[in-house]
């Protein structure tokens, strides 16, 4: 039991199973997101809240034993599912912010910061300005096109997910496929990219707000 709770708490959950079923539900999120948008958001909100403890934590330089850790993450998650269920503006941000840190950071360090010659001591902040800027403008244009944000974003991290999660499947499951060891980078991000624009097309973005 001690050892399932610190698998949890330091977020080391490495399982087939789970892979397949977050890659299942990140394929029908990207493809047909707007039907279970409210879901969508409520889950991403407690992932984003349960997986970002250990930040908050560290960053005020506090220690706490796994079985703490696990609750706070738990209660964070909860807390920010029930916002972002209960505030749809609130729970775009909050993904759209977690998405761009994630999958646009190091891109957007590699291609903007070091072309301004910004010091690497503030490239993880410019980061957190750059996917803030972002969210928000999310955020605000969702205030009238609601309907083409919510494909987007679903689209996006659905598809991102997708794929992040069929990799991890491919690469620790029980198939041993020899080409994804020479299989370059980019390669997964255009999935990515091809994926996720798929789910767009497929929900319909521009089409009238309901």
């Amino acid at each position: 039991m001690e050892d399932i709770i610190s698998k949890v708490a330091n977020l080391k959950i490495n399982n087939n199973i789970v892979y397949i079923i977050i890659f299942l539900l990140a394929v029908y999120i990207c493809f047909n997101g707007y039907t279970v948008y409210k879901f969508a958001l409520g889950v991403l909100g407690f992932w984003v809240g349960f997986s970002n403890v250990h930040k908050l934590l560290e960053f005020f330089n506090v220690n706490v034993n796994d079985k703490q850790m696990l609750f706070l993450q738990i209660l964070f998650g909860a807390a920010l599912m029930m916002l972002s269920w209960l505030l749809r503006k609130l729970g775009l941000f909050v993904v759209v912010f977690d998405f761009v840190y994630i999958y646009l950071a190091s891109i957007v360090v590699e291609f903007i910061a070091k072309k301004m010659d910004i010091s690497p001591q503030i490239y993880p902040y410019f980061s957190v300005l750059f996917a803030l800027a972002l969210a928000l403008l999310a955020a605000l244009i969702a205030v009238k096109h609601e309907y083409s944000i919510i494909i987007i974003v679903m689209a996006w991290v659905g598809g991102f997910a997708a794929v992040h999660y069929l990799q991890l499947f491919l690469t620790n499951g029980p198939f041993h496929i020899g080409l994804l060891s020479i299989f370059p980078a980019w390669g997964w991000y255009f999935l990515q990219c091809f994926v996720s624009l798929s789910g767009m097309m497929t929900q319909g973005v521009g089409q009238e707000d309901e």
